[in-house]
């Protein structure tokens, strides 16, 4: 029986069903035992970690997935030169996962620093706010609490100024009672005796 041609233009069934897996192919988690020519198209459309759940339920694609992730690796961290372990040549797949995990890393102490600068800041703001009190101080309190200074040049010159305060509060008190025994001599009414005096 012969097999009727396709025409030109048509899709073939597995072209249809490749066509359909690629564009749906965040949603595949597993290919089975499908060959690695099947799925490649589809593999390539995942991201690392999806690649690698991937291989890990199907193992024989490790062996044939190291341009991919040859191209993850240039795509996420730019051209990087093959290194070896031990005289041997490290696969790029080990590479990305070293340099996700020394990327991971950083992000971390990164935010670690951060929330740390936050608390800091939290902690100032609330040492700097201002604290509602049910009393106020009397101002007499507040004035009877004298600094205390740490210069000698500073201690001497405030026992000056105290010194200066009391004479200046004796003399206002010495004029104050001055002022007030001339007041009463004044205001005194004078004798009967001096005024019949004068009269005569």
């Amino acid at each position: 029986m012969d097999v009727p041609k396709r025409e030109p233009g048509v899709l073939s069934l597995h072209q249809i069903a490749q066509t359909h897996c690629v564009k749906h192919a965040h949603l595949i988690t597993d290919v089975g035992t499908l060959p690695y020519h099947l799925v490649e198209p589809i593999l390539r459309r995942k991201p690392a970690s999806s690649l690698a759940q991937i291989e890990e339920k199907c193992p024989h694609l490790i062996e044939n997935t190291e341009a991919i992730w040859r191209d993850l690796l240039e795509k996420e961290f730019g051209p990087i030169l093959p290194s070896k372990v031990d005289g041997a040549q490290t696969s790029c797949r080990d590479q990305y996962m070293a340099f996700d995990k020394n990327r991971e890393q950083r992000r971390e102490r990164a935010a670690s620093k951060l929330r740390n600068m936050t608390k800091k800041l939290n902690q100032q703001k609330v040492q700097n706010s201002i604290t509602a009190v049910d009393m106020i101080p009397s101002a007499s309190r507040i004035l009877k609490k004298s600094p205390k200074f740490h210069s000698s040049l500073l201690q001497r010159a405030d026992s000056i100024n105290k010194s200066r305060g009391k004479i200046f509060n004796h003399n206002v008190k010495f004029v104050r009672n001055n002022t007030k025994s001339v007041l009463q001599k004044q205001l005194q009414p004078k004798s009967t005796k001096s005024f019949k005096s004068r009269l005569l």
